[in-house]
């Protein structure tokens, strides 16, 4: 899979925490949706969730990435309307969930918080406790006292700041 040289670091981190924050529209969603992919592509049995105000969008994301990385993707991956999952033939998933559906969270390998700064700490550390990988957490930017301002100074977190090629 083609990787930008800048979102390399992204797909090189197994960090427990891993902030990208950046511009908007720079592709950091993008990025930790391809990594995601990548992931459920690569090994059996995977459960990786995306956690995002708007599901359609993620939605329309996973799907570019499918179609920019296969001939075929329909034959490698169904995507399931009622749960607004994607289902690979290996039997890895990607779930699509919104602020509704924590509650029904199963445990995951990973998850994508899009948006992390707008995101109460109370809603993070319901996903932190369905997470036994990486937490993916995408941010234009994080102000101190935020709770994500604390989380990055965490050892278990990795940093990486985008910046605009404008």
């Amino acid at each position: 899979m083609k990787v930008i040289n800048e979102f390399k670091p992204m797909f090189d981190s197994n960090a427990k925490y891993l902030i990208v924050k950046g511009d908007m529209g720079i592709g950091k969603f993008y990025a930790a949706c391809q990594k995601a992919v990548f992931i459920c592509l690569l090994d059996h049995h995977i459960r990786f969730s995306i956690f995002c105000p708007y599901k359609e969008y993620a939605e329309r994301i996973l799907k570019r990435i499918l179609e920019n990385i296969m001939n075929k993707p329909e034959e490698t991956c169904k995507f399931d309307i009622v749960s607004k999952s994607f289902i690979f033939t290996n039997h890895s998933r990607i779930d699509i969930l919104g602020e509704r559906d924590i509650d029904q969270m199963l445990s995951y390998h990973g998850v994508i918080i899009q948006s992390a700064d707008g995101v109460l700490f109370e809603l993070f550390n319901k996903i932190n406790k369905q997470v036994t990988g990486q937490i993916i957490l995408t941010c234009n930017s994080i102000n101190a006292g935020h709770w994500l301002w604390e989380l990055s100074h965490n050892e278990a977190c990795v940093n990486i700041d985008l910046k605009s090629s404008h």
